[in-house]
Order: structure tokens, then C-alpha cells, then sequence
């Protein structure tokens, strides 16, 4: 009996080890102040980007951040010429027998009256300006880009990109309907090489006799 209490008594009086016992001793409290600081307001967005990641600041990103504005603008002024001088060439182009039998672009009534209809011209401007718009984001006209500056506080610095980026975009945009449409011009001047003004009008803005009232029409009614 003794033996059996002495062993049970053993079992009952043992005490598991400290679990300080089993880690290395911690350093003394410092009783100087504390160098941590409580953050009470959120943190700005850019405190959130990895700073040493090469994605935000190598050549690259910085370089497509600089030019997707200006890619932009070009692509969709370039969107919205093509889209037009293709309709003025459909339009006009199309009155030339020797282009096309049936005229495009007119409505011929009961009468036999053919009338000229500007559904296929408003169409063809109508689907560039939206396409442009989407794509670039809502200048895709240096008048619009010069408003913005004056009043809607867009950067000045960015408004020579803007511009230089839309005129080379309707230059490339009304040269590539020229390609498409070179060999209709041809027959509609009488030759390779004869350029006169009344084809010249389906790509650009061109002058007439009175060119005050010339000039401040394209000045106020610009759209290409």
C-alpha cells in the first residue's frame, strides 16, 4: 500500500516545465521611448506600389505611360478621318459613270428625280467620331484639345502632344483612303498625274475665291 501511494502521490504532484524555461531569455525592456509609430490615417495610394519592383519604374512603363495619351489621340483622329474622307470618295466618287453604273449615296424617287441623300456621309463621320472617341478618349481634334486648356483646366504641356499626335493620326488616316481610292481619283481627273482641287475637297478643308469668309467658316465650323 505504501508503495501504490507513494507512486500516486508522485503522479498528482508533478508540475509540466515553464515554457520560459525552454526559450532563450528575452532581452531587458528598453525604458526609453518608443521609436514605433501608430498610423491613425490610411496610407496614399502610391505607398502601396513596390518601389523596387522593375515593372513601374523601368524604361518601358515609363515610356508607355508617356505615349498612351498620345497613342491614343493619333489612333483615334486617324480612326475618325478615315472613316469621313472614306464616305466624301463613296460619295462623290461613286456619281462618276465610269466609276460606278449606279450612283451610291443618292435616292431615286418615283419621279426619276435622282436626290442626293447625306445618309451615307453622316453615317460615315458619325461612325468616326464614335469609334474615335472610344478609342482615344474624346479630343481627336485640336479645337477640342485648345478648349480643354482654356477651360476645363486641361495641362498646357500636353497640348502640342495632343495636336502634333491628332494631325500626323488625320494625315496617315486620309492617306490610307487616298490608297484605297487612288484609282477612282485617277479616273475622275483624267490621269495619274492631274490633282485639282474637287478631289482634293474629299480629304481636306480647301480654299475658295473669298477667303475671309473661307478662313473664318474653318475657323469656327473646323472639323478635319
Amino acid at each position: 500500500m505504501s508503495t501504490t501511494s507513494t507512486t500516486s502521490n508522485k503522479i498528482w504532484d508533478y508540475t509540466p516545465p515553464n515554457d520560459e524555461s525552454l526559450h532563450a531569455p528575452r532581452p531587458p525592456i528598453s525604458q526609453g521611448p518608443s521609436t514605433h509609430v501608430i498610423q491613425t490615417k490610411p496610407k496614399p495610394q502610391n505607398e502601396y506600389v513596390d518601389a523596387d519592383h522593375p515593372y513601374f519604374y523601368g524604361r518601358m512603363w515609363r515610356a508607355r505611360s508617356f505615349m498612351v495619351e498620345y497613342a491614343g489621340e493619333f489612333f483615334g483622329t486617324m480612326i475618325l478621318v478615315m472613316f469621313g474622307t472614306a464616305a466624301n470618295c463613296q460619295y462623290n466618287l461613286s456619281t462618276v459613270p465610269a466609276i460606278s453604273p449606279s450612283p451610291a449615296g443618292h435616292l431615286t424617287v418615283i419621279t426619276l428625280r435622282s436626290v442626293q441623300t447625306w445618309g451615307s456621309l453622316s453615317l460615315g463621320w458619325g461612325a468616326g467620331i464614335a469609334l474615335g472617341i472610344f478609342l482615344s478618349g474624346g479630343h481627336i481634334n485640336p479645337a477640342v484639345t485648345l478648349a480643354m486648356a482654356v477651360w476645363r483646366g486641361f495641362p498646357w504641356l500636353k497640348v502640342p502632344g495632343y495636336m502634333l499626335s491628332q494631325l500626323l493620326g488625320g494625315i496617315c488616316g486620309a492617306a490610307i483612303v487616298y490608297g484605297n481610292y487612288k484609282t477612282a481619283i485617277n479616273i475622275k481627273e483624267g490621269g495619274s498625274d492631274v490633282r485639282t482641287m474637287k478631289t482634293a475637297g474629299y480629304f481636306c478643308t480647301v480654299p475658295v475665291s473669298a477667303i475671309p469668309p473661307a478662313w473664318f467658316s474653318t475657323l469656327i465650323c473646323t472639323k478635319r
